[in-house]
């Protein structure tokens, strides 16, 4: 849908794009970045359920956590993970909805590698009814949504995660690529591929036009890379 909202560390409007992402409370005074990476797992939410570590989740998620890491001790959070976090034992883990990076920073909270899930604004249309109805079809074209590989989209993308970045520095502990977060290269094979109308039926696990999907993925992934270069480092 293309919200935006204006970004301070950019000092533009930038898409409104949040990840679901693993947080933490320093154990000790912060050292310098590959100090303090060696600190932590790569993948330290699988090292924490492995070991049935307690996890603070605001409510709303508790179910989706526990189903995906079962041996996690979820604590639902009353009021925000973050002061949760705050409140705990240094160590302290939660899982929280990060958009800039503000509120951690400013609170001195560590995020941690890529996240549960990103999210963005949506539209979210019935295709038989947009397809019957004509003021449905109006209205789509008036708003003109873009897709997930569409330009600008990309370019928002390489916006936000430039901002995150930047406003976190060291303290996102094993920091993603932004080609990693953006798409991986299993994502074909787990049923990603271009959209056609007359193919609104294919199967997640069929080999339908995977050639195609990553000839469409690398060459989204060049664009967003070469979007912020640009952005981070100029023309």
């Amino acid at each position: 849908a293309q919200l935006t909202r204006y970004n301070s560390v950019l000092k533009q409007e930038v898409q409104d794009m949040v990840g679901f992402f693993l947080i933490s409370k320093p154990k000790a005074v912060k050292s310098n970045a590959a100090e303090e990476a060696l600190k932590y797992p790569r993948d330290f939410l699988a090292h924490l359920s492995e070991h049935g570590r307690r996890v603070f989740v605001k409510g709303r998620y508790a179910g989706m956590v526990k189903t995906a890491y079962p041996n996690l001790k979820v604590v639902s959070a009353e009021e925000n993970v973050e002061d949760a976090v705050l409140e705990a034992e240094p160590g302290s883990v939660g899982l929280e909805i990060v958009q800039t990076g503000n509120t951690l920073r400013k609170k001195g909270l560590v995020l941690h590698g890529t996240p549960l899930f990103l999210s963005e604004s949506l539209y979210v249309v019935d295709y038989y009814r947009y397809l019957k109805s004509k003021p449905l079809q109006k209205f789509l074209e008036r708003v003109n949504p873009i897709g997930y590989f569409d330009e600008e989209r990309i370019k928002q993308f390489a916006l936000w995660y430039l901002a995150l970045e930047s406003n976190l520095g060291d303290s996102w502990i094993h920091k993603p690529s932004i080609t990693d977060l953006f798409c991986e290269a299993q994502e074909p094979e787990n049923g990603l591929r271009p959209y056609r109308l007359q193919t609104r039926y294919w199967k997640p696990d069929d080999v339908y036009k995977q050639e195609e999907a990553m000839t469409w993925l690398e060459d989204s992934k060049k664009k967003l890379q070469d979007y912020y270069d640009f952005f981070a480092h100029g023309a």
